[in-house]
């Protein structure tokens, strides 16, 4: 059976144990031991291999890539640039870039990231390709890579203070906690900042209104991992693990799933923009989801749920001085 066999069979699966409707424990239970045989099949030759390689490029000289995203896309040429150039702005050192069959010039809008190699650029054609992309990520550039996001493009990997280096949060959280395969990042949700309309100007700096802890969306993590002990991906917030790891919040405490109250953010967060402006909302409704296709639409009913002003938050536009000046090159 193919790995792609596999993935889409693993899917399934998994979408028993996902899906927020099904609350009883026994089928949740029930369905972890049918998976996760095919998670081991799928990911423990590959998680072998990443380790065994980074074992031994240590004595070649080769420094690993600190910080990586992994991100899918579809026609997200909108604000693509500014994505990319903002995540080189916080220290984020390489981008592996899935081109989920775009058809609105998005590669044109990030050429010359691609050519100077901080974007490594591939198509993957297809619905349903998130969870596809993300172990393809994970087991063909895990074993270069230290510390791998895997996060959506209008969501930002944003330190709380101005100016802290992540990969330092991240080597702080990991010398206290060893047996943390990756740290859980809390979404921060911004809302449209009463927009109607798409404003003109970089994203980060008209969209700054968020919503209060608490709210919509505020408990919803994304994850960044350390490749050699992730196992695969079959959630798009949350991997599966090596046995004996585990995921950490950002103030260490163990969790196993990719809910997290949380009464403040700590260190790091994921800035969401996740409605932008009605215009915006309504275009982009159209395309679907990235893990479960253009049959899954968004509604407005989720715009009114997530159209929260409730605090000015500018910890993005903090940066954005850095943003353009990587634009204007």
């Amino acid at each position: 059976m193919t790995v792609q066999w596999l993935i889409k069979l693993d899917t399934l699966i998994d979408g028993v144990r996902r899906r927020d409707t099904i609350k009883i424990p026994v089928l949740k239970k029930i369905a972890r031991l049918v998976y996760y045989p095919i998670d081991l099949i799928l990911g423990l030759p590959k998680m072998w291999s990443i380790k065994y390689k980074m074992n031994h490029s240590h004595g070649s000289g080769l420094e690993p890539v600190k910080l990586a995203v992994v991100s899918i896309a579809k026609n997200e040429s909108e604000y693509i640039a500014e994505w990319v150039a903002y995540h080189k702005a916080v220290g984020v050192e390489r981008i592996f870039l899935f081109d989920n069959d775009s058809t609105d010039g998005m590669k044109n809008c990030i050429q010359q990231f691609i050519n100077d190699g901080f974007v490594v650029y591939q198509q993957i054609h297809g619905a349903c390709q998130q969870f596809n992309a993300y172990c393809q990520g994970l087991w063909k550039y895990g074993r270069e890579c230290k510390y791998m996001a895997f996060i959506d493009c209008d969501e930002l990997l944003t330190p709380i203070k101005h100016g802290d280096n992540i990969v330092t949060i991240l080597d702080d959280l990991f010398a206290k906690y060893p047996k943390a395969g990756g740290v859980l990042v809390n979404w921060c949700m911004f809302g449209s900042s009463h927009y109607e309309k798409k404003p003109e100007g970089l994203l980060i700096d008209n969209f700054v209104y968020r919503a209060k802890i608490g709210k919509e969306g505020t408990n919803v993590t994304k994850s960044i991992v350390r490749p050699q002990y992730t196992l695969m991906w079959n959630h798009p917030h949350f991997p599966v693990y090596c046995l004996g790891n585990y995921g950490i919040d950002m103030t260490g405490k163990r969790n196993n799933g990719f809910w997290n109250e949380i009464d403040d953010y700590h260190l790091l967060k994921v800035n969401h923009y996740f409605t932008k402006s009605k215009e915006q909302w309504i275009k982009r409704r159209s395309q679907g989801k990235a893990d479960l296709g253009a049959d899954d639409k968004r509604t407005m009913a989720e715009f009114i749920a997530h159209d929260n002003n409730d605090v000015l938050d500018e910890s993005a536009k903090t940066y954005s001085n850095q943003v353009k000046e990587i634009l204007n090159k």
